[in-house]
């Protein structure tokens, strides 16, 4: 079939609704898919499954990528043609049962154990201000890492005796107000350093807004100093957070609350000790055998 309508054109309306990262990704993946459907020579309104599920295979097998990379890829392919078929310009979405790879049911981030926070956390203070507060903020709230680098100083506030943080923008596009213990407190008052105005996570060198991958580094720095041989990143600190705060007896309402979440399944899907390690049945199966 013959188009009008340029590939890129279709894509720029597309994600036209899309900001930030999001935005970003978006282009990316659906630049690559552009690309593909030039190499096959086919418009993009006129690809099929067949294409598509060639596109995943070429993605696995030549690429190397992982499914979650994969399948977060393939999303921003399969939202283009819902949008072009709720726009009429194309009779019916042939994307509908293309089969992408499933998402396991439990996530398989590293996560850290009680002592192994309990000597992160004393690296952090020993370490830069704003690395300090960084760490805090990650373990015992569990943001996501582009949250915690868009906190201004402006977003601090109070609910009684309590220090609140506004989150300007969660991944759902809502803003939520969290309230931080009183450790996490005194190491935000350590980085603001009397302070009024600004980001909360200054670059230490520059002085501007720390960056997600800043941030990284120094998790990865200070996960380092306190003896741990893993490398560590922001979100397996989320992950360690539903973790150990699910340990800590934390009810699952509060706790996805408190993360962000939806719903417990995603609490489900991070929480990496249930059913697996610490409370795995064969400790009490071999127990219960011995026992005379």
């Amino acid at each position: 079939m013959i188009h009008d309508v340029i590939p890129e054109q279709v894509v720029t309306r597309a994600i036209a609704h899309l900001s930030g990262r999001g935005r970003q990704n978006a282009v990316y993946a659906l630049r690559r898919w552009v690309a593909w459907c030039d190499n096959a020579r086919t418009h993009i309104l006129d690809a099929d499954r067949t294409l598509a599920e060639a596109y995943i295979r070429y993605l696995r097998e030549h690429r190397k990528l992982a499914d979650n990379t994969i399948r977060a890829e393939v999303t921003h392919i399969l939202r283009l043609y819902k949008w072009a078929h709720q726009e009429a310009l194309i009779r019916s979405n042939p994307m509908i049962y293309v089969r992408t790879p499933r998402a396991p049911a439990r996530s398989t981030r590293p996560w850290l154990a009680r002592e192994q926070v309990q000597a992160m956390l004393a690296a952090a203070r020993e370490s830069l201000p704003a690395v300090d507060a960084l760490a805090h903020l990650l373990v015992l709230n569990g943001p996501r890492v582009s949250e915690v680098v868009r906190i201004d100083l402006a977003d601090l506030g109070t609910h009684g005796d309590l220090m609140t943080v506004r989150l300007p923008l969660r991944k759902n596009g809502a803003t939520d107000t969290i309230s931080v213990a009183p450790e996490t407190r005194r190491a935000i008052d350590r980085a603001r350093e009397g302070r009024t105005t600004g980001p909360l996570l200054r670059n230490p060198r520059f002085g501007n807004r720390m960056s997600t991958a800043m941030a990284r580094q120094h998790i990865a720095g200070v996960t380092r100093a306190a003896g741990i041989e893993r490398h560590i990143t922001p979100h397996d600190l989320r992950a360690t957070f539903i973790t150990l705060s699910r340990e800590a007896g934390v009810p699952d309402r509060d706790l996805a609350a408190s993360s962000g979440h939806h719903s417990a399944k995603m609490l489900e899907y991070y929480d990496r000790s249930v059913g697996s390690i610490e409370r795995n049945a064969t400790h009490r199966l071999s127990q219960w055998l011995e026992a005379p």
